[in-house]
């Protein structure tokens, strides 16, 4: 039950949207995310609704040349802060990205309580295949060291149209109550798992005692293997070592 060390609770006290058609797209300085946009961007109709794209880096030439008018591109470094405040402030946010093993920002974004926006990877179909508050867009998937990645050679204006379709009929109430509620669950899911794990080795794990989720520390063993699931076994290892 993979979740986000960033509960619920830090985006309750923060203003929410007043715009329902705004969309934000935080692709950091991530390298797949930035792949994502090369083919999301252009693709992006005037019409549609207002995207804020937030990166480390100038994009590419090719991309920015091709942006819309109703497509602004923000080059800066967020601070947790602002960062939390953009998402808190966003309807919708858009999660496409060229691989992922695990997606902070599809997790935080649904902690948020927004719509999310994105493409068939295995990780997103895993996460959200039952939920009515993602939209996931086809994926041409193919083989990327241990996991797969999405060419977006079957990508069509038409399957972003259906997406923003989807977002744009959609009650903003709805979407948060349902995305906070089953990010929630997850949540204590995954606590419910690590506390197993605990019972079961008493005299080798002894974790600190926290009272609540929000004296949980920001760094952890967890947030650090967060893109790599596959070195968790070994991260649990070691916890009985």
């Amino acid at each position: 039950p993979w979740t986000s060390p960033v509960p619920v609770s830090a985006f309750s006290a923060l203003r929410a949207s007043e715009k329902k058609n705004s969309c934000i797209w935080l692709i950091g300085g991530s390298k797949n995310k930035r792949e994502a946009a090369e083919h999301i961007l252009p693709l992006w109709k005037e019409d549609w609704p207002h995207l804020d794209v937030y990166t480390t880096s100038p994009l590419s030439l090719s991309v920015e040349a091709k942006t819309q008018a109703n497509v602004t591109v923000h080059v800066k470094d967020l601070s947790q802060e602002e960062c939390r405040k953009i998402q808190a402030a966003s309807p919708c946010h858009l999660i496409f990205s060229a691989s992922e093993a695990l997606s902070l920002c599809s997790l935080e974004g649904q902690a948020a309580g927004a719509f999310l926006i994105g493409n068939s990877l295995p990780t997103y179909t895993e996460r959200f295949a039952d939920s009515l508050s993602v939209y996931l867009t086809p994926s041409t998937l193919v083989p990327n060291n241990a996991g797969q990645k999405d060419t977006f050679t079957s990508l069509t204006q038409s399957d972003l149209q259906a997406a923003i379709d989807k977002f744009s009929v959609s009650n903003t109430s709805d979407v948060k109550r349902l995305q906070q509620s089953d990010f929630i669950r997850r949540y204590a899911e995954f606590r419910d798992c690590v506390k197993g794990i605990v019972e079961r080795y008493p005299n080798t794990v002894r974790p600190v005692r926290y009272l609540s989720d929000e004296e949980l520390p920001s760094i952890s063993v967890v947030t650090l293997l967060y893109n790599r699931r596959k070195f968790v076994d070994l991260a649990i290892h070691n916890l009985l070592a």
